[in-house]
């Protein structure tokens, strides 16, 4: 039985469970299940049998529990979280226990916890409860103390069982109380049901000081497996310190008829009301007044109908099942064929049942939305209705935001709700107020922009031409329904509706064009409520919680559109090396670079650090004057200029602390962290300091040309270079030499001069890219005041800063282990299993379109390959160049090509880098070929002689392959060279070759002896003349097609993953022949989800009928005979064929279809079978009557195996027309909506 506790109030429980050790057996393995159920966050325990660590440990995995400690009779657990147990000591025969309970915010002064286990022999019990009074205040005062446990004995009443010890009895009389005694209905039952009969010796006792905050005393049976029942309590700890908040508007009064309707009129009705001699923005703001006001009244009416509609609903529920029921039973009792009267009326009961549980659903429904919006869960099923879920997950995310106290600038601790507000208050106020900026290091910081790099006349224009309705309408379009509204409260669904009357519209266009021309601004847009979400570390410091401006939904609207017009121009004025919010901009361009740096730093050994620094409230710091001057030299209208900046920094900030409100303060300077322009803002502010490390002569950053010379070299290459990457405000900087960390110092503290920016030391980690410990740079390091180093010895991988599966070198083994784990997660519970390759197969071809991983991880590097093989597909990524270089470079050619086409030129080096590993496994499965026609005398010098090699049959195949293998590794330039100045190919001398020579020398022999033939287009280069120089792109090399005709460069993702399905005509007959159009009419039907599932698995003659299940595993289903009628039970036979289940067809049919006599078993084993009609009225489609017949066919069989459910005809058809008819109330009320 669960325990049934309200919060505030912390459910506590104690039980005897007669050994945990015994749960190791299968007969007892629901054990655990049984005590967690309880629900309990505090569980005592007794009689554990926990006598050592190994045991301990397995109960911890058994039960799940969060912490606990143990002894060999006595255990304390904790199934929350947020609750943590400390042990303090325990007797040494481990029969008394003693904890303390801490919460992990401070919510609560801890408390004392004693779990005892009395011993059972009567003779043991003085000298036990003497020890016990004796041992507990020695360790401290008895307050804020809990005693509970099998104190094997009514300590209420006096007789044999007592044990003859008057300090015990005393003590317990003076400083004990039971909160059982109040409650005395609960007070009176029993605890303990032994073989000699029932008594009460399970308590739990509280000191006088948690006794007003004790309630809901309680005794609950727990499991047969023990002789004893579960004793609890709740205790409120402290007191929950959420305030009011601020209010919002609930979105989902948008899908709501009712109050659509009424709010329109509302609108219709205010139109003529608006202040016609105010401003637009004035008007504005008023009408959100109203809104505001006749929302709050609407919802308070409706809260007090909703209440009585509810008590109505399941009084008619209640009653209609009775008098179901009540049919039912006199048709039984009196042997009774229904008749036409008695059908029509169990047709209309069950009409009414199922009506009045549509509406109870729909409230429920509503419900699970508002718990789901709070809890801030963004998606949950159709018909979901586990509103217990949301509700913990709501008190789990309010948990997480409650400050409990906070730290002061002199290190005292506040926790009183005028002292939180106070502290906050006078923190953003502090973070908010700009420090004075001089004018020449902004000049200075601002000197490394190019001077081209500016907005050009056109996109001036275009930034503050006349906003429009087409673009207001593109905006809404793509706005999300869930949104966390600011000082207004109005969500984005409700804007919507807002804007479906014109005279609004048109009032909202004109406050839209008035902020962007004149700057006039409705007053709520300049007023923001800060919400506080946790980070890591010390939450009692300010710092470590992230401020999150909650802005009004109709002012990012605004920032919205102009965000959008800001992306263009963006693009050109941001280096590549910036990757965050900006479009063709990918993280993993970031993580590759990383990565492919620290592999050749490893391989190689070259010193360097990479450094990730971190800003100190990067977003919260950004000075309006700093803003203002690098917009301005950016090119952006001066006009512009002065609008944001007044919208951005001319606004007061309330700070919200567990739903209390601090006084406003002025926002002086920083970006609102959740408006869409601010992430682009502080881009522009970030690009000064990213031009100046990159323009810095005397930060070398990582070369990829090592000065050791021990990576191979290509000569007349300009090797590049990496210093930088970002992603918004993470900046990994690349440093070749410890001198480079000064002059990087004093870009950031020039930087932070101009701008208010501030590097947070503590924070700001230095990662060894050849992952040895480096002293001279942990010299450096710690002189700046930097300590946090990472190497292999202390390794933070860079994974963790930017993860992506894209990037990881992971193997086939890797990816095949996650391919099991998904596709036995998919098919848990499904035998026969459907087969993998089925269930990947698209929705529309009859699978379920689960990703194989190994295919979808080749098919992820697609964002690479090809515009390494296309260069007019060069996606403007800096990682492209690297690429290149690194293909050429440590591959030996002068074409980054050749390595793509040719395995032979892909050196060891290459191999080993996981990049270029992931690269060349997803090539090999691409049909890249050679195009002939474009080769010439520059390019084929570096390709591998076997190319030209053309089989005779001469020799054996296997001969020929093993050649081939050999003349891999040797390049047509070792056995040719291009003679001068004739410019033709001539075979080297045999003195002059100098590699591979004796491989050479046999493929001219083995030439000569006919046994293979040259191909004649290298035949024609040698009677042609040429020139040995190399193009700047060798692409056209390659053929512009796949094998399948498909052109390489609009190859996707998508189109990769099916050349690794097989067609639909290559699979075996019995794969159902659907069409498209019929599977997606299949997906799209609103049934039940299992009953898509057991019909797609009809449809690939999945069923686990008898007839399967014996010849698959005949020793658990011994006959392949039908349970009811002895017939072989084949899949037809299973859902069509039984002559008892036909009766379940028969009743369905003739209450639904217009011609029952025409159904047939093809209509459940092909979708494309032509449907039949259903009776007039009712909102249903054939296949939902197929698909619930289905699922009420198969739950009456396996309540028959599993249950001994009576597999009855009316019954199982009465159940799947209680289904139908929910859907078809659910069908007419959405008809009716969209109506």
């Amino acid at each position: 039985m669960t325990i049934n506790i309200p919060t505030p109030y912390i459910p506590i429980a104690s039980l005897n469970c007669r050994s945990l050790k015994k749960t190791n057996s299968k007969k007892h393995q629901t054990f655990p299940h049984q005590i967690r159920s309880l629900s309990s966050k505090i569980l005592a325990l007794q009689e554990t049998h926990a006598y050592n660590y190994f045991l301990q440990h397995s109960f911890d995995l058994a039960l799940k529990t969060k912490s606990s400690t143990w002894t060999q009779h006595c255990g304390l657990i904790s199934f929350d979280a947020d609750l943590k147990i400390h042990p303090v000591w325990s007797s040494l025969d481990g029969r008394i226990l003693h904890a303390k309970i801490f919460h992990h915010q401070d919510l609560f002064t801890p408390i004392n916890v004693y779990v005892i286990y009395a011993p059972a022999c009567r003779q043991q019990r003085p000298e036990f409860y003497n020890t016990l009074s004796a041992l507990i205040p020695q360790q401290q005062q008895l307050q804020r103390s809990i005693i509970l446990g099998d104190f094997n004995y009514n300590i209420h009443h006096t007789g044999p069982r007592t044990p003859n010890t008057g300090s015990w009895v005393r003590w317990l009389e003076t400083d004990w109380h039971d909160p059982f005694q109040f409650e005395p209905l609960v007070f009176a039952q029993n605890t303990f049901f032994g073989h000699q009969g029932k008594s009460k010796i399970d308590f739990i006792l509280v000191s006088g000081d948690l006794l007003p905050d004790t309630a809901y005393p309680q005794v609950n049976f727990v499991s047969l497996q023990t002789d004893h029942h579960a004793v609890s309590i709740g205790l409120r700890l402290f007191e929950p310190p959420s305030g009011l908040g601020v209010w919002r508007m609930n979105p989902y009064l948008a899908r709501n008829s009712s109050f659509v309707r009424d709010f329109k009129e509302f609108l219709e009705a205010g139109i003529h009301r608006l202040p016609a001699d105010q401003s637009a923005a004035y008007q504005w703001d008023f009408l959100k007044s109203r809104i505001k006001s006749f929302t709050q009244s609407y919802c308070r009416k409706q809260g007090a109908k909703k209440k009585q509609h509810m008590k109505s609903l399941h009084r008619s529920h209640k009653i209609f099942q009775q008098s179901l029921q009540q049919h039912q039973q006199h048709q039984a009792d009196n042997n009774l064929n229904n008749d036409l009267h008695d059908d029509e009326f169990i047709h209309n009961t069950q009409q009414h049942i199922a009506n009045v549980e549509q509406q109870i659903d729909e409230h429920l429904d509503h419900e699970g939305n508002i718990l789901a919006l709070r809890a801030g869960i963004r998606y949950r099923e159709k018909g979901e209705r586990s509103n217990k879920y949301f509700y913990n997950c709501l008190k789990t995310r309010q948990q997480r935001q409650i400050i409990t106290s906070l730290r002061q600038s002199d290190g005292t601790l506040v926790r009183s709700t005028d002292g939180l507000l106070q502290r906050a208050s006078e923190f953003y106020q502090q973070l908010y107020t700009a420090d004075t900026v001089q004018f020449q290091d902004i000049t200075n910081i601002l000197a490394y922009v190019p001077t081209d790099v500016k907005l050009g006349e056109a996109d001036r224009d275009q930034l503050t031409n006349e906003i429009l309705d087409d673009e207001l309408e593109t905006c809404l379009k793509k706005l999300p329904f869930h949104s966390s509204p600011g000082i207004d409260g109005i969500p984005y669904a409700i804007l919507k509706i807002i804007f479906d009357i014109s005279a609004y519209r048109t009032l909202f266009l004109q406050v839209l064009n008035d902020a962007l021309k004149f700057g006039q601004y409705p007053s709520t847009w300049q007023r923001s409520i800060i919400t506080l979400l946790p980070k890591k570390g010390d939450l009692t410091d300010l710092k470590n919680w992230r401020p999150i401006s909650l802005a009004c939904a109709d002012g990012k609207l605004f920032t919205k559109i102009l965000a959008n017009r800001f992306l263009s121009p963006c693009q050109q004025l941001i280096n590549h090396h910036q990757t965050g919010f900006l479009r063709q901009r990918f993280i993993a361009d970031n993580g590759l670079a990383a990565r492919l740096t620290m592999d050749i730093a490893q391989k190689y050994n070259i010193p360097g650090i990479a450094l990730l620094i971190d800003q100190q409230k990067a977003y919260d710091r950004v000075h309006p004057l700093y803003l203002r001057m690098v917009l301005f030299c950016f090119g952006f209208p001066t006009n512009l200029i002065d609008h944001l900046c007044s919208l951005f920094f001319n606004t007061t900030l309330c700070i919200n602390v567990n739903g209390h409100i601090s006084t406003p303060c002025n926002q002086e300077r920083g970006l609102r962290q959740g408006d869409p322009l601010s992430p682009l803002l502080f881009n522009l502010a970030l690009e000064p300091l990213l031009r100046a490390i990159l323009a810095s002569n005397s930060i070398q950053g990582f070369s990829f040309n090592s000065p050791r010379r021990v990576i191979p070299n290509v000569p007349d290459v300009i090797t590049p270079k990496l210093k930088v990457l970002a992603y918004a405000d993470d900046v990994l900087i690349f440093l070749s030499n410890p001198s480079e960390l000064s002059v990087l110092l004093e870009l950031l503290n020039l930087y932070g001069r101009a701008s208010n920016a501030q590097l947070n030391k503590d924070k700001t980690v230095a990662l060894s890219l050849s992952g040895k410990r480096q002293l001279p740079w942990i010299a450096a390091l710690n002189r700046a005041g930097i300590n946090v180093w990472n190497d292999e010895h202390n390794t933070n991988p860079v994974i963790k800063i930017w993860h992506s599966i894209c990037i990881l070198p992971v193997t086939k083994t890797y990816l095949t282990q996650i391919r099991s784990i998904v596709y036995q997660f998919v098919t848990k519970k499904v035998f026969p299993p459907v087969s993998f390759s089925t269930c990947s197969r698209p929705k529309k071809e009859g699978g379920v379109a689960i990703l194989d991983p190994t295919v979808q991880h080749s098919a992820l590097q697609l964002r690479w390959i090809l515009p390494l093989i296309d260069y007019a597909d060069d996606n403007h990524s800096f990682l492209l160049d690297i690429f290149r270089h690194c293909l050429k470079l440590f591959s030996g050619t002068k074409s980054a090509i050749y390595p793509i086409l040719f395995s032979g030129c892909r050196s060891t080096p290459l191999t080993s880098f996981g990049c270029f590993f992931n690269f060349f496994r997803t090539i090999d499965t691409l049909d890249i070929s050679i195009d002939w026609s474009q080769v010439n005398h520059s390019h084929i010098m570096d390709f591998p002689l076997c190319t030209i090699v053309v089989s005779q049959d001469r020799l054996p195949s296997n001969d020929l392959t093993r050649l081939l293998q050999k003349w891999k590794q040797v390049k047509i330039k070792d056995g040719y060279y291009l003679r001068y100045p004739e410019g033709r190919l001539q075979e080297q001398p045999i003195g002059f070759r100098s590699r591979h020579r004796h491989l050479i020398t046999d493929f001219f022999r083995r030439r000569d002896q006919g046994h293979f033939s040259i191909r004649p287009e290298f035949i024609s280069l040698t009677s042609r003349t040429g020139t040995a120089e190399m193009p700047s792109d060798t692409s056209d090399i390659i053929k512009s097609t796949l094998s399948d005709g498909l052109p390489i460069i609009n190859l996707t993702s998508k189109e990769y993953r099916q050349r690794f399905r097989p067609a639909l005509h290559q699979l075996s007959e019995l794969y159902p022949r659907e069409t498209q159009a019929t599977w997606s009419r299949f997906w799209r039907s609103s049934f039940i989800h299992r009953s898509h599932t057991i019909w797609w698995r009809a449809l690939h003659n999945k069923i686990s009928c008898r007839d399967r299940l014996h010849r698959i595993i005949p020793q658990f289903c011994q006959s392949p005979l039908c349970i009811f009628c002895d017939q072989l039970d084949t899949q037809d036979h299973f859902l069509w064929g039984c002559r008892i289940k036909q009766q379940v067809w028969q009743i369905i049919a003739n209450l639904f279809l217009q011609q029952p006599e025409q159904l047939t078993y093809e209509h459940i084993k092909s979708l494309s079978t032509a449907p039949l009609l259903l009776k007039q009225g009712l909102h249903l489609d054939f296949a939902t009557l197929i698909a619930t017949t289905i699922l009420s066919i198969w739950d009456g069989n396996w309540g028959w195996v599993f249950r001994q459910e009576n597999f009855w005809p009316p019954r199982i058809a009465a159940i799947a027309t209680l289904r139908l008819r929910k859907i078809e109330c659910e069908n007419r009320n959405n008809h009716t909506h969209n109506s």
